[in-house]
Parts: C-alpha cells; structure tokens; sequence
C-alpha cells in the first residue's frame, strides 16, 4: 500500500494542519500512603462546653513520636476509636471533658493514661484495605460522670439497623480545621452533615465501601479531617446520642475537597464490642457497664494522670490518619514524566488516539498489534462517538511530518471489554479495528503479544519501557507536543498493593516511578513494553495512577496484557504461540 492513506479516511483537520483542542481523559485513584494517615473538622462550628460530652482526645505514643486521634466514650471504662490510630502504639493519654486540649487546667477536663496492654485492635483489622478499622481502649479506672463528661450509646441490638442514610449526624474532633492549617484545632469543632447513599460513595471510592463502612457528604467544605481518625459520628435519636461510625479516612486531596468522609459502621461490630467489654444496647443494659454514679470523687487519682499534665504542657502532636487516592469519575489520570524524547521508529507500536466525545475531544494512547487493529483502556474509549488513529507519530501538532499517518474509525470499530468496570478499573481494555490494512514501514511497526503457552512471567524487576504523549511534568497544562519514554521496572505486585488499598488484582501490572519517571495525563491506554529476544513484546496498557500527581513517586498501573490473550485472540484472531 502507498505509505498515503486514502484521503478520504484522513480527518478533515488534518489537511488544515490543525489538530483539535486535546483533553486528556484519564483516571486517578486517591490513594492511602502507608504509613501516614489522613482521618480527616473543617469548616466546623467551635462546640460548647458539654455539647459533645462523649468526645475524647487521644495523644497516642509511638516510640518517641506522639500522634492525635479522637475517640468516643461508650461507658465509665471503655472507649471506642479506630484501628489505624492504636495499632502499633505502646500507650494513650486519654482526654475527658476537653474542649481546649492546649490547656490542662480547663474547667471539668481530665487527662488519663493507659497501657498498651489496655488497647485491643480488631483482630481482622487490615491497613491496606482499611477493613475492620476499630478498636477499643479500656481505662484503668471507672470514672464519674458529670456535665461535660456521658458516654454516647451504642445502636440497639436487634438486627435490623438503619442504613440511615440521608439522616443528619454530628461529627467532631480537634482534625485541622482546613487544608491551609498546619497542625490540629486547639478547640474541639463538629459539623452537621447528611449520611450518603452507600452507593454513591462507592462511585468515589472504585467500588471499596464495604456494608462496614458508612460515609457523609461533605458538601460546603464541611468535613473531618487530619486529627480527626478514630471519632464519633454520631445520630441524635429520642434525645440520645447514638454513636453510628468512628472515623476512618478519606481522600489525600484535600478535607475541603468535597469527596466523602468514611467512617467505621458501629452497627457491624456490636457483637465484637459486646464480646470485648460486656456492653451491649447500653440504652437498656445497664448493668453491663458497671457503672457507679456519682460514687466516685470527681478527681481521679493523680498517680493515673500523665506527669505533662502536672507541667501544665501538652506534647507535641501529630496528626495520624488515613488517605485514600481515589478516582474522581468521570475525570481520568492516564499517567509520561521526567521522560526522553523518542527518536522516529523507536517505537513503531505507538499510537496516539484523538477520541471524539460529543463536541469534546479526549487524548489517549494505544499499541498497534497488526495491521487492523490497536490495544488501549477501556477508560479511553468507552462511549466515544468515534477516534482519529495517529501512527508513525513523534510531533502530533505537525500532520505533514515524515511518515505520520491519521485515520479516523467509527464507533462500531471500537471494542470495549464486556466486563469493564469504571469504578473498580477492573477489565480496562479495549480494541480499535482499522477501517484499512495499513503497511508496515520503519516508523509503522506491530508489537507482538505475549507467547500464549498458559505460563505466563510475573516480569517483576524486569525493566520495561512505557512511551506516550502525556504530560512531561506536574506544571504542564496540556499534553507534550512530542512522543517521550521512561525506562523503569515492574514492581512487586504485594508492594504496588500496599499503595492501593489491596485493589490491585493480578489482571494489573505496576511500574516503579522513583525518580519522578511516570506515565501522566495523556499516556493512558498506551503500551507497557517488554523487550525480549529482539521483540517488542507488549505486557501492558496505561491504566490509572494516583491524583496527588505524577512526580508523586506512586506506581502507575497497568492492564495487565497476559490475562486477556484468549479475549484478544476471540475479538480479532491475533495470537502467539
């Protein structure tokens, strides 16, 4: 075939030498940092003395590091709060009755210490996943309740419970009180907020809301925040205040970036809760609690009491919390950073993809694998009205360079994976059928697929080389004019899991970005090679990567090519052995 393609399949605007506007459409995960953490009150009211009486602090050691979380009373010796802020902590000190943590002799507040031996982390608790996020803390004393300190009750044990969503609840704590604040309120905050349909959440959140978990819009920049984890979320019922969730986490963007705060769903544990400390429905139960009313003398024993109190100092604190990237349908984070610029026919296989949306263009990548057909994401191509196909490409924005090709496809050429799920990013693979056989040249060149013999490599630390036309730095508005590359290795698919809650299924593939080198906005859908014995063998398809930005230093994340050889081979015939 002549090296010009047909004219009449080439894009009108490509004759103008004009390529359209480019979006880049790609997806970010919000992602947890292990181990910092982000609880996460902003934009709160400063609550009253009393108001929220079943409100603790929690300054929880950690070697010679000191970290803040809240918690909430559920009796004169117990106190529930969250995983991720105990696990691992060799002692708390316990605030009672505080609204200003900076001062010890506040009117009615109270300060005790307790052992780690009075911790207890839910057995099946999980840092990745964040799933079974509580624990509890058993005080060394019973203490006396007054006005400043009740305890909130648990739901009633019936086993049917509220989802409640759309109910109002409180939310308190000393967490920033914005994103602009550099460490926790010294005054205790709460915010008002509206309980979410679980199943919105879990549009924000790729499908990883269990029915353990409940989450609150945060609509108007109400929220919890960094110093929050582990507090009460609380529904005021026939004039009780039932504890329904302890903060979990949420998103690293921001506290006033609008996603939804997740919390703990008390309802779930109730029967752990009763197992560990006796209470139960503690609305009727009373003699669970063990409780002496007003028999105990308001100051509690002083040997008890933390010796900083006496000093009238509180340690430093820092701030311990969880943060999950996550992705923001139906944006997407494609992710090429800190790369070399290509040199013409050094990757032959790659494709840049200008997909039409309406009025809107979007700007993917792809991986030739014959002379009919194109491998990219699912993400990039899923309800596109049709694509304009750039081959033998290093310049997009020049359409008479050397040897470049443009040819547009229908939507009824694009192939999107049956099982392809936006939320999850499960199945993000697609296929475009050329409406031409084109001819190979040395700038036009198919990467093959891997050799299907049911034995398939791992490639962990294998080094492997990812290209596109994505963006070349966090500050770039737009994608790079220019074809560019990195060279990195594939991670452990534990260690990629340890960024990304456990969602990385063995139908994906990582890459280390260390060094900034990173696929970006724009590189998504495009190739992931491996080159072995003198082949250009393609492993993988640009898939997701974190929001926080591409110099972030977190793996990009790939489909992984090897678990759809048989869907390929059925869609288009390629295969091989």
């Amino acid at each position: 075939m002549k090296s010009l393609i047909a004219l009449s399949l080439i894009v009108a605007t490509a004759s103008a030498g004009i390529v359209p506007p480019i979006l880049e459409r790609l997806p970010a995960i919000p992602v947890m940092p292990l181990p910092e953490f982000e609880g996460r009150i902003t934009n709160g009211e400063l609550a009253r003395a009393g108001q929220f009486p079943y409100q603790v602090g929690l300054s929880l050691a950690f070697g010679e590091d000191t970290f803040w979380c809240g918690g909430t009373l559920i009796s004169n010796r117990w106190i529930l709060t969250a995983a991720h802020c105990t696990d691992g902590a060799d002692g708390v000190t316990i605030y009672l009755g505080a609204i200003d943590v900076r001062t010890h002799n506040e009117k009615g507040q109270q300060r005790i210490y307790s052992s780690k031996s009075n911790i207890i982390v839910h057995d099946q608790w999980n840092g990745e996943t964040m799933a079974n996020d509580i624990s509890l803390i058993k005080m060394p004393v019973i203490i006396e309740f007054n006005d400043r300190i009740q305890p909130a009750v648990l739901p009633k044990k019936n086993g049917q419970y509220s989802s409640y969503e759309g109910e109002l609840v409180w939310a308190s704590g000393w967490g920033r009180d914005s994103d602009e604040a550099s460490s926790i309120s010294q005054f205790l905050r709460y915010i008002e907020v509206p309980v979410m349909k679980q199943s919105t959440c879990n549009t924000y959140y790729l499908g990883s809301i269990s029915e353990k978990m409940i989450c609150i819009s945060t609509k108007g920049k109400k929220s919890t925040c960094n110093g929050d984890s582990g507090g009460p979320l609380v529904y005021k019922q026939d004039g009780e205040n039932v504890v329904i969730g302890a903060t979990s986490f949420g998103i690293k963007l921001g506290c006033e970036s609008g996603w939804p705060g997740v919390f703990t769903r008390v309802t779930s544990y109730l029967d752990w809760i009763e197992e560990k400390t006796g209470i139960v429905n503690n609305q009727k139960h009373q003699s669970h609690l063990q409780l002496q009313p007003f028999a105990m003398k308001f100051l509690i024993i002083l040997s008890l009491i933390v010796a900083t109190v006496s000093a009238g100092i509180v340690p430093p604190i820092q701030e311990r919390l969880p943060a999950i990237p996550v992705m923001p349908l139906p944006e997407f984070e494609g992710r090429i950073t800190n790369g070399e610029f290509a040199r013409a026919g050094q990757f032959p296989y790659q494709v840049g993809l200008s997909l039409a949306f309406g009025k809107d263009t979007f700007w993917c990548g792809g991986t030739l694998i014959s002379n009919r057909w194109i491998l990219t994401a699912a993400h990039c191509t899923d309800g596109a009205d049709g694509v304009t196909i750039y081959l033998g490409a290093i310049d997009v924005r020049n359409h008479n360079e050397k040897g470049q090709q443009r040819i547009y496809s229908s939507k009824s050429y694009i192939i999107v994976h049956e099982q392809w799920n936006g939320q999850t990013m499960a199945n993000d693979i697609s296929l475009i059928k050329m409406p031409v056989i084109i001819d190979f040249n040395d700038r036009i060149q198919p990467a093959v697929l891997p050799k299907k013999n049911g034995q398939y490599s791992s490639y962990e630390g294998e080094l492997v080389w990812a290209s596109g036309w994505g963006r070349d730095s966090d500050e770039a508005s737009s994608i790079s004019q220019f074809l560019r590359y990195i060279e990195v290795p594939v991670m452990k698919q534990s260690t990629c899991n340890t960024y990304y809650l456990g969602s990385i299924s063995e139908k994906m593939i990582c890459i280390s970005t260390k060094g900034k080198k990173s696929t970006c906005n724009g590189d998504s859908g495009g190739p992931l090679v491996y080159k072995q014995d003198g082949e250009n063998v393609v492993i993988g398809a640009t898939s997701f990567g974190i929001k926080l930005g591409c110099e972030s230093g977190w793996p990009g994340v790939f489909t992984r090519v090897t678990s759809y050889l048989d869907w390929i081979e059925e869609k288009t015939g390629i295969v091989n052995y």
